[in-house]
């Protein structure tokens, strides 16, 4: 799954369908339905890859987008049915909506619309290897998965960097790359030369002045100070 779902799912954002800004807003809704649910970081992104999916199947056949806040709703809880050991509530998730999003009226029977109009566009593929998915992998590899701060880092990451249109026309392994590898040049230094001690060897990568900045860059140049092809061939062995 990681080498065939390893590809950029393409910048589907217009003002005629949905606006960048409107895609953020998806991302941060999804995001504090899920931080309210107490769900993994996993189901979030989850519940992107299936709103991020979908629009751009829909871009491409010239649909119509649906009304987007019960199309947050809708992937947040079928990320949920796919992650969660319990199955959610359709009324419950509807009542977790901020104000000024309950005034949109989201009603369950446009949800499960939604929702059955999602799994046949997606062709009931709603598995993704997320941003995440990389991430986890290549800190295992490099040893650093028990570490709570780095792994915390690396969490909020990529949480943020999938709400930039700049995730949706680029691979999740070379997100990963990096996500990882501002999280290991942000942890403590004490804490990397301990790793190094212990025989773990870590290629030195550069990355930019403002670590937190490259997902929201307009354009490639802040990611590119990172090299991408020494990422990728840094990292290559754990994809």
């Amino acid at each position: 799954m990681l080498k065939t779902q390893d590809v950029a799912i393409g910048n589907y954002c217009s003002p005629e369908f949905v606006s960048e800004q409107q895609r953020c807003e998806c991302t941060q809704l999804i995001g504090y339905l899920n931080q309210k649910k107490e769900y993994k970081h996993d189901t979030y992104h989850i519940a992107v890859s299936i709103l991020d999916r979908y629009l751009s199947s829909l871009a491409k056949s010239g649909r119509p987008a649906p009304e987007l806040t019960t199309l947050c709703v809708v992937s947040m809880l079928m990320a949920a049915k796919l992650e969660q050991p319990i199955s959610p509530n359709f009324n419950r998730m509807i009542n977790l909506l901020p104000p000024n999003y309950k005034e949109r009226g989201v009603k369950k029977q446009a949800l499960i619309a939604l929702e059955s109009d999602i799994l046949v566009t997606l062709e009931f593929d709603l598995q993704w290897a997320s941003t995440l998915l990389f991430c986890e992998r290549m800190l295992k590899a490099l040893g650093f998965h028990r570490e709570r701060q780095i792994v915390s880092y690396v969490s909020e990451f990529a949480q943020f960097a999938s709400q930039s249109p700049f995730a949706l026309v680029t691979r999740q392994s070379v997100i990963a790359a990096v996500v990882v590898t501002c999280a290991l040049n942000l942890s403590t230094e004490s804490e990397l030369k301990q790793q190094l001690k212990k025989g773990r060897v870590i290629k030195t990568l550069k990355t930019p002045e403002k670590p937190l900045d490259w997902w929201q860059a307009e354009n490639t140049q802040l990611l590119t100070q990172v090299n991408l092809n020494e990422l990728e061939n840094s990292y290559a062995q754990f994809v």
